[in-house]
């Protein structure tokens, strides 16, 4: 005579909170499709720019800074090609502008990185930092295309995850540690 098996009992309140939140995300409508601005679509027209793989690339100050995000694009695409197919598909474009504080952020209604203009042309952030940064606002864009909106109150939550996603393509790099440390100090 075989006596059933059975594995700990899980009481059903877990199993229906877990239920509720799946419906929460299931029912979470995608961000409404924002227009750019006129003065970005101005400011867009008038930057320098080239296409890599797909996604469009540009400076509104001046073409030199371009092959710096160019190599570093390459060393994702070397490095981690996942993390790259994923930039390939969330991103637009990346945008090399003048940015108030920090590295980088996605804009939204471009559905762009946008790089700071200041620290592309310093010589003192590597290519490697760039990168990271690059994949960091690639993973806000990914959120966004699954309906995540950057609320105030989801702000940590999502920044957890971003830099989760950094860190993974920066352990890949073989100065992975060092990117880590140099990129939070900025």
């Amino acid at each position: 005579m075989a006596v059933p098996v059975s594995g700990p009992k899980v009481p059903y309140r877990i199993n229906q909170a877990s239920n509720a939140e799946f419906r929460m995300r299931r029912e979470r409508q995608k961000p409404p499709k924002v227009r750019p601005s006129l003065i970005d679509r101005i400011q867009l027209a008038a930057s320098y720019g080239r296409q890599v793989d797909g996604i469009w690339i540009g400076s509104y100050f001046a073409p030199e800074h371009l092959p710096r995000v160019e190599r570093a694009l390459l060393l994702v695409k070397q490095h981690s090609p996942l993390q790259y197919s994923r930039i390939i598909r969330d991103l637009e474009r990346i945008w090399i502008f003048l940015l108030p504080g920090g590295l980088a952020e996605y804009k939204h209604s471009l559905k762009a990185c946008v790089l700071d203009k200041r620290s592309v042309a310093d010589s003192a952030v590597n290519i490697e930092q760039i990168a990271s940064a690059i994949v960091h606002e690639a993973t806000h864009a990914k959120l966004e295309r699954f309906g995540i909106e950057y609320d105030e109150d989801q702000r940590a939550r999502i920044e957890a995850i971003c830099f989760r996603r950094e860190l993974a393509f920066a352990v890949r790099l073989p100065d992975g540690a060092q990117l880590w440390e140099d990129r939070h100090e900025i």
